[in-house]
């Protein structure tokens, strides 16, 4: 269920899409040193700017599927997306970030490349930042954009969806991924209270299929089109950074990848 490799490779990404493996973690992805770096300028970054969305946790960006069914938002969203791309490449100057240097080993590992995820001609953003602090705590969810621009033809043809995190900080021995095994199709929604992909009651779903318990700099590939549960935040004093991108592609391995 969980693949444990030392770099991405396509046989890593053909185990996730086939449904052999629930999640690849790839350990030390991105070096200790430059985490704390990056996540301290994350951090100020985030709390200096009013505009940066505050949820559950704070972010430098609303996610998509947020503002997909709203045409205001959704144009907002879209005309400042290669921005914060830049602002994020910025703050991780004069090193590579590690969202940029993802986005060039996917386009090396799969056959067919990799490229942005565009919505009427303009990008998605690759490199949606969250910082959770005390007490925060996400329910269970699918990230599925399939559930909201089925007919459109950006994503009309894609069938699965990989989200991608690296863990900039971690709380030691508490935050963990959880992971079942089950799709939007195997879940009954009233049963939860849920009409969406957000908001699945933990306490009905019983074991996970899979757990993991990141470290700081791992890189966590999951089929975000399994339920999923991210780490919670904890401990009285911890803030936990990571910056967070979602893969799309089709199975076939001659057709381009997207990534958002």
């Amino acid at each position: 269920m969980l693949l444990i490799k030392e770099q991405l490779t396509e046989s890593a990404l053909t185990s996730l899409f086939s449904g052999a493996a629930l999640a690849v973690r790839i350990p030390s992805y991105f070096p200790g040193d430059l985490c704390e770096r990056l996540g301290r300028r994350v951090l100020a970054s985030i709390r200096a700017d009013p505009a940066s969305p505050r949820r559950i946790y704070l972010s430098n960006v609303r996610p998509f599927t947020e503002v997909a069914g709203d045409s205001t938002a959704r144009a907002s969203y879209l005309s400042t997306a290669a921005a914060a791309m830049e602002r994020l490449r910025g703050l991780c100057a004069p090193f590579l970030s590690p969202a940029d240097r993802l986005r060039c080993e996917l386009d090396e590992a799969w056959p067919g490349g990799a490229k942005l995820l565009r919505f009427q001609g303009r990008p998605l953003v690759f490199g949606m930042v969250r910082v959770w602090e005390t007490g925060a705590q996400a329910r269970p969810h699918f990230d599925v954009i399939g559930e909201l621009l089925t007919s459109t033809e950006e994503v009309g043809h894609l069938v699965d969806q990989l989200g991608v995190n690296v863990f900039l900080s971690t709380v030691d021995g508490e935050g963990a991924v959880e992971i079942w095994n089950r799709g939007l199709e195997d879940e009954d929604r009233r049963r939860h209270g849920v009409a969406g992909t957000y908001g699945y009651r933990r306490e009905l779903l019983g074991e996970p299929s899979l757990v993991i318990r990141p470290q700081v700099g791992d890189l966590v590939l999951l089929r975000s089109s399994r339920l999923q549960r991210p780490p919670p935040a904890r401990r009285s004093a911890s803030r936990s950074p990571r910056v967070r991108r979602c893969r799309r592609s089709t199975p076939t391995q001659s057709r381009p990848g997207r990534a958002c």
